[in-house]
Parts: structure tokens; sequence; C-alpha cells
């Protein structure tokens, strides 16, 4: 048996660079792209249930139809044939088996995931699954909304979002609200599974590699190996996109004079509240019903298929 390992974390903290880190070691493996590394598989948060009742053969066939056709299941070795050769299974124990047959393949005795959203449902990640180990990064908070707001100002650029200043604001401080909701997920799983939670922190991991790639070894009772201190892929960084130097300006003020304000609130907030503010902003990005599996599980989206699009809540 494989030992499953998640890394867990707000999304911009590090979590992929973490996971390339990781996949240098001999004995672990991931799933990956052949420029960017780690690939999330997202499985949890939007695949799980997505398909009804799997012992109903038809909702098997489907499930396996449109995961067989997905890059993440390409790249894992996962076919149509050996997928349906899993009937009769649940939807954890599809994945499981998956990725136990990939690591196996590569020779190794553990294998890596990392979905942000699955931070959120790391606890029950944790019972149904109950050898895995969740390893979970925080970043400064500072460091963290600048790389989304690049981000954002990115997609303005590109016409896919229109947002002023007022609006803005508004995604900085619910932005905040949501990283204080992950960082309180991880802070409830590591009270729950104290020997199963490692946390890190992107400051430590960027100052010094080796002692934090050690401590995850140590973590998962493997070796250190000298190659898990680079990441051979290209770096999934905010900052290659250009900011005028106008529209930085905005931005180091509105962090200056809200940051501190916003952030000491946020550790204020009841976790109910928090929860609310993380579902606005799903609403905000994404609409309030259930998209279509993410992008990266299919070539290109109008391979879609229309079952994919269900109700969210």
């Amino acid at each position: 048996m494989t030992q499953p390992v998640f890394i867990i974390g707000w999304g911009r903290s590090g979590t992929t660079w973490l996971g390339n880190l990781l996949q240098q070691h001999s004995k672990i493996a991931a799933v990956s792209e052949p420029d960017r590394g780690i690939f999330e598989s997202a499985w949890f948060s939007e695949v799980d249930g997505r398909y009804g009742d799997l012992s109903d053969t038809s909702n098997f066939i489907e499930l396996s139809a449109v995961l067989s056709r997905s890059i993440y299941m390409k790249q894992a070795g996962a076919g149509m044939e050996s997928l349906l050769q899993q009937y009769p299974a649940g939807y954890t124990d599809v994945f499981l088996n998956v990725m136990e047959r990939f690591a196996e393949s590569r020779g190794c005795t553990t294998w890596v995931e990392k979905t942000p959203a699955h931070t959120l449902l790391a606890e029950r990640i944790a019972r149904a699954v109950p050898k895995s180990r969740f390893i979970g990064i925080e970043r400064d908070l500072r460091e963290t909304i600048l790389s989304r707001l690049r981000i954002l100002e990115q997609r303005k650029k590109q016409g896919v979002l229109r947002a002023g200043r007022a609006s803005t604001a508004l995604y900085v401080v619910q932005w905040i609200l949501t990283r204080q909701h992950y960082a309180n997920r991880i802070k409830r799983l590591s009270r729950q599974f104290p020997d199963r939670v490692l946390s890190l922190r992107f400051e430590d991991l960027k100052q010094d590699t080796e002692s934090a790639m050690r401590q995850a070894c140590d973590f998962l009772g493997l070796e250190f190996e000298p190659a898990m201190t680079v990441s051979p892929y290209r770096k999934n960084s905010s900052r290659v996109i250009p900011l005028e130097h106008r529209q930085q300006r905005f931005q180091e003020r509105l962090l200056g004079r809200w940051l501190d304000f916003w952030q000491t609130f946020a550790r204020m907030v009841p976790p109910p509240f928090l929860t609310v503010a993380h579902r606005i902003g799903t609403v905000m990005a994404f609409g309030a019903s259930r998209q279509a599996l993410p992008h990266f599980f299919f070539e290109a989206s109008k391979q879609l298929p229309r079952k994919s699009v269900k109700p969210k809540w």
C-alpha cells in the first residue's frame, strides 16, 4: 500500500512549488504537466458525488467515460478499461486505486496530490482515507494578496473581468476573509489529527528550502534527497505579470491602509461567517450554479459533457 499525501493551503500560497519539490524524491509520485509540474485533481471538490450513486452501473460508466478523457487520468495512466474494471467502487476508492497504481508504476511508495479547495474538505478526506497525511502551507498575507491582485489585473486586461477600484477593494476584503477561513480549517485539522498534519510557511521554505524539505521527509518517514531543493518546472508565479506603475501604487496604498485592519477583523470573525464570505467569493468569481468540471480536466472546454453541469449547493 502506498502512502497518500495531500498538500493543502489557500491558492497562491506556494502549494504548487511545494508539490513540485516533493515529487523530486525518488519515492514520491505526482500527476504532473510537462512544463508546470504537479496537477490538481479537484477530485473531492468537483468530481466526488457529481455523477450520483456509483452502484448504479450507468452512473459508473458515465463517470468512467468522462474521466478517461481527462488530462489528469491520462497522465495517471488510467483509461476507460482500467476504470471500468474497478466496478463496483465508490468515488474515494476509484481515486485511491488510480493513484495507487500510478505510484506503483513509478516504483514509488508515496503519492502526493494538491488542490487548494481540498483544504476545506480535509477533515472528510482524513476520515475517508485513514492512512492519508497532510502538509499545509501558509504565506504572508501581503504577498498572497499582491499575487492575486496581479492575476486580477491580468484578467481585466484580457477582458475576462471588469473591476474598478471599489470592486478591487471588495475582492481584497473577501480574499482576506477567505484566507483566514482556510487557515482556521488547517488549524482545526491539526487539532483533530495532530500526527497526520505538518504545517509549513512559504517564507521558511524560500529561505531554507533544504531544512523545510528535511522536515517534510521526516514527517513522511522518507530519507531526504538533495534533488528536493530545486524544482525543474517553471515558476507558477504571478510576478511575471507586468503592472503599470500607477496601478501598483494604488495596490500598495490599498494594502498599506487596510490590510492590518481587515486581517485583525478576520481573526475575530466567527467561523460560520467566514464560510459565508467564502461562498460569496465563489459566487463573485464563478456564479451561483455549479460549474462544469475544471478546464484542466479536458483538452478543450467544448468537450465538456452536458451532464457535468449540475446544481452546486
